[in-house]
């Protein structure tokens, strides 16, 4: 005979799904995300030409960043005294690379530095866990699962930003997800990620 009240959901269960629930609300939070620095002053030319930067230019050609030649204030020195200004190069985000800014909490801290987010990790699998146990007080286990992105733009599969930017080279799909753990803790109403960066 079916015990009372038994098909009704247990937040505190010891369960896959549980698990499932309290990462992906935690990862909800923590989208993937490029940080990238772009010079707050305008560059000076090289040979009357704009100074080559791999890193900077790659986000220009994913239409992720801009580049324009400005006048800006020449900083050096020659005998003649030289102009006051001179021709430069003045980077920064584009319309388009701003619809991928994060929120506040998740921005750089340098100056003029964005952080692009392209995708958010979704729990695909709960491969294991260890057996809840008390570890200071806390009811706690270690959770091995498996996450894939979803909502990828296609900037972030761009082979230019990717050369530049390590992260964009192995991004976790469905076919080959990425594996990592986690520490949840049992509270009064379910399963937390324990992990002070979540």
């Amino acid at each position: 005979m079916m015990a009372l009240g038994s098909s009704c959901h247990d937040p505190k269960g010891a369960t896959k799904a549980n698990f499932k629930s309290a990462i992906q609300t935690a990862l909800d939070k923590r989208p993937s995300c490029l940080s990238i620095a772009l010079p707050a002053e305008p560059r000076g030319m090289l040979d009357g030409r704009p100074k080559a930067d791999p890193q900077l230019d790659a986000p220009v050609a994913a239409g992720l960043a801009t580049k324009n030649l400005v006048m800006m204030q020449n900083s050096g020195w020659t005998l003649n005294g030289g102009p006051k200004q001179i021709q430069g190069t003045h980077y920064d985000f584009s319309a388009e690379g701003r619809k991928y800014a994060a929120h506040p909490e998740h921005s750089g801290l340098m100056i003029n530095t964005a952080t692009l987010c392209y995708g958010t990790p979704e729990v695909i699998e709960i491969v294991r866990y260890s057996e809840p146990g008390n570890l200071m007080g806390q009811t706690m286990t270690n959770v091995v699962y498996n996450t894939a992105l979803k909502s990828v733009p296609s900037w972030a599969k761009d082979k230019e930003l990717s050369d530049q930017f390590p992260e964009l080279r192995k991004l976790p799909t469905q076919d080959h997800p990425q594996e990592s753990h986690i520490d949840l803790v049992l509270m009064n109403d379910g399963w937390r990620v324990a992990s002070s960066l979540f």
